[in-house]
């Protein structure tokens, strides 16, 4: 028992100082947008990684593990139009990243005119978000014990086209193409030992990559609500990682004059 509890704190000392992030990865959304003068609100998925940059950032020195799993943020959208087919907006994610988004359609009519047709649109967005986590040395408290802190952050830009046909008012179907570029930067301070045996030191990680998806999706619904799930066929690379999956991503909005 007395050698149990030394391995508990030790371990969970040690899960408290990872530090980690969603990053996103690209998304396609519909190609029908808002009438002027429109507004609206809604929550949607999107497909992201969360990278572990370091699985213990309390380390002497540190470690930079760069692990990565698929995961969601979920992103409430506000988004107003001031022209016909011109739409900005942005949300505050769960990760508590920002998010901001401009669009274009260029071809077809509003989605509250809900014509029979096609339609196309152009997207830019920005998704950015931070992370940190302090405290003191690794392991047990005693002599030799130091303060470090590590931040976390991610910027990532993204650009997509989709197009899409609407067979009836309330239905529609689409296919679109997007990238996302992500960067990802990690620092890490570490104080001097309290025993003078360690300097301490500063400790950067600077990384860049993309996801590509092509997306599949329906826009269901009349009136001022629509729901909208997508397939998405993902690549993403960050660093040394590289994969491939399929994920759907969900939204549903509600429309206002």
């Amino acid at each position: 028992m007395k050698k149990i509890v030394p391995i508990f704190l030790l371990g969970l000392l040690s899960a408290c100082s990872h530090l980690k992030i969603q990053v996103p990865q690209a998304q396609v959304l519909s190609p029908e947008l808002m009438a002027k003068n429109n507004w609206e609100i809604g929550v949607r998925s999107q497909a992201s990684h969360i990278h572990t940059a370091s699985e213990d950032a309390s380390a002497r020195p540190p470690t930079f593990d760069n692990t990565d799993t698929s995961s969601a943020l979920i992103i409430p959208d506000f988004i107003y139009a001031p022209l016909d087919g011109l739409q900005f907006g942005g949300g505050i994610s769960n990760d508590m990243g920002v998010s901001g988004n401009l669009a274009y359609q260029f071809l077809g009519s509003p989605w509250s005119q809900r014509k029979i047709g096609w339609s196309s649109a152009l997207r830019l967005d920005v998704y950015a978000a931070s992370a940190s986590k302090d405290g003191d040395q690794n392991g047990i408290f005693g002599a030799g014990g130091y303060n470090w802190k590590g931040e976390i952050k991610v910027v990532s830009l993204g650009a997509g086209l989709s197009v899409g046909y609407r067979f009836h008012e309330s239905f529609m179907s689409f296919l679109g193409f997007s990238r996302t570029n992500n960067t990802v930067k990690t620092n890490i301070d570490q104080d001097p030992s309290d025993n003078g045996t360690d300097p301490g030191g500063s400790y950067s990680q600077n990384l860049s990559g993309s996801s590509n998806a092509i997306g599949l999706g329906l826009m269901i619904g009349s009136g001022s609500f629509r729901f909208t799930p997508v397939v998405h066929w993902l690549e993403y690379e960050l660093g040394d990682v590289r994969e491939s999956e399929t994920m759907v991503n969900l939204g549903i909005a509600f429309n206002g004059l």
